[in-house]
């Protein structure tokens, strides 16, 4: 066997053409027309007694495809045992013809393990959202809570929409269709609590004073940043009619509408834990947001070298996600358009996109593990499986046992470790925090 080439590709992949001679191939014909030989059932012949001959003609073609892979598995081997790299995955093999009577060149690709050159890493500039929780943040989560709560009934014949009333209405847009064609356009149903939203681009603006079956044609020009992109910079009229209005009688905020919507004895109490949590999602949503923009800066500052496999796998975990998500059965993304609408091409970019990405960020946060000598302890594990255990419902016998079946121990202490230095990365970058803003403007400028 001899390596008349060799070099390195993209996406960590290695290429050698190999050349096995002629005498390396009958050896091992011989050894396999051998082995056929012995446990060969020839009529007119005792098993393993039928003539050498007889039994390479019969055979050939059996013979000759496992002569074939015995040749390219052994020599395969046997060039990498000189060599430094890693395989991952199984070769692939390329070549002309196989014939016993010639040599045999072929070429073997292979993927190697990646490899990430860092940049550097320590104070990435990062400018960070703050929340302030205020009064008014919490008065509407607690008002929310009213509506949920509310006792719903029907206003009389001949009344009017207010302000706080529930309304059903049909909407149908015209300005998109032509004149004959409107008439014939079904509604589609709406249920909302009027004046409560606080866009000047909301339909129900435009109804007050309508009573239940009349209709009203409404024109709303929408702006070019608008945040449906469907809409964003049109001129659309539609057609409202109104089907249904309900006045809300809403509880009163006091302690016995606490005991009754939670687990609070006092509306105070109630109030104090959604400011808590409040407090805690914006904080946890803000430094997520920073690791994001670390995370982007390290990518970038970064060369790789990773192999294909690796995108396609993640792709695909990417692809099970997104599935679940809509509540979908689907393996391929062709499936997964059929069944959702999404568009073929462009889901294909974004997941490979995503999917390059996350790979990249996992192999550049383990180099950086390995570069801080960051373990994980056992301390740390601990602390871990007792955080596990509070949401699981079990033991914490119960729990180690399950961890020892599933083999999930390795897995668990990975995640530990990219969540160290997550922390790492964001304790040592420059954090520029911004202006605060109530929890209700953090939350509808979320760009996630």
């Amino acid at each position: 066997m001899q390596i008349l080439e060799e070099k390195k590709l993209q996406n960590a992949t290695v290429e050698m053409v190999i050349e096995v001679p002629q005498s390396r191939i009958e050896v091992e014909y011989r050894s396999v027309f051998d082995r056929i030989a012995k446990n060969a059932k020839v009529d007119g012949f005792r098993r393993g007694k039928a003539p050498l001959k007889l039994i390479e003609k019969m055979f050939l073609k059996e013979a000759t495809g496992e002569v074939l892979d015995n040749i390219l598995k052994a020599t395969y081997m046997e060039a990498l045992q000189d060599k430094t790299y890693r395989p991952i995955g199984m070769p692939s093999f390329d070549f002309d013809s196989f014939e016993r009577e010639k040599p045999l060149k072929y070429t073997v690709r292979f993927e190697v393990m990646p490899t990430v050159v860092l940049g550097s890493y320590k104070g990435i500039a990062v400018k960070e959202r703050v929340c302030q929780v205020r009064d008014d943040d919490v008065e509407k989560e607690i008002n929310d809570l009213r509506e949920k709560y509310a006792r719903i009934s029907k206003k009389e014949e001949g009344a009017r929409v207010e302000k706080g009333d529930l309304l059903r209405f049909g909407v149908k847009r015209i300005d998109n269709v032509k004149p004959e064609e409107a008439e014939a356009l079904a509604f589609r149903d709406y249920t909302i609590i009027v004046g409560k939203s606080e866009s000047e681009y909301a339909l129900d603006r435009h109804v007050m004073g309508l009573s239940v079956g009349q209709t009203k044609e409404v024109t709303i020009k929408y702006p070019k940043d608008y945040e449906l992109k469907d809409l964003a910079g049109q001129k659309a009229t539609y057609v409202v009619k109104i089907e249904e209005i309900s006045r809300m009688d809403l509880p009163n905020p006091d302690d016995e509408f606490a005991k009754d919507v939670s687990d609070f004895a006092t509306i105070a109490e109630l109030r104090q834990n959604i400011r808590t949590y409040f407090e805690k999602a914006s904080a946890n949503t803000a430094k997520v947001e920073a690791i994001e923009t670390i995370k982007n800066a390290i990518i970038e500052k970064c060369t790789f070298d990773i192999p294909e496999s690796l995108v396609k796998a993640e792709e695909s975990n990417l692809l099970q996600r997104l599935a679940k998500r809509f509540n979908v059965q689907a393996s391929t993304v062709e499936e997964f358009s059929e069944k959702t609408g999404f568009p073929v091409e462009e889901l294909k970019m974004r997941l490979y996109a995503e999917a390059e990405k996350d790979v990249k960020w996992e192999i550049a946060r383990l180099e950086i593990a390995k570069t801080e000598k960051m373990e994980v302890t056992e301390e740390e594990y601990r602390k871990e499986l007792e955080s596990m255990q509070e949401g699981s419902g079990m033991s914490m016998e119960e729990l180690e046992k399950r961890i020892e079946q599933n083999e999930a121990r390795d897995r668990i202490e990975h995640e530990i470790l990219l969540t160290k230095v997550n922390d790492f990365l964001y304790n040592n970058a420059k954090i520029e925090k911004l202006k605060p803003v109530s929890y209700f403007e953090f939350v509808k400028d979320d760009k996630r």
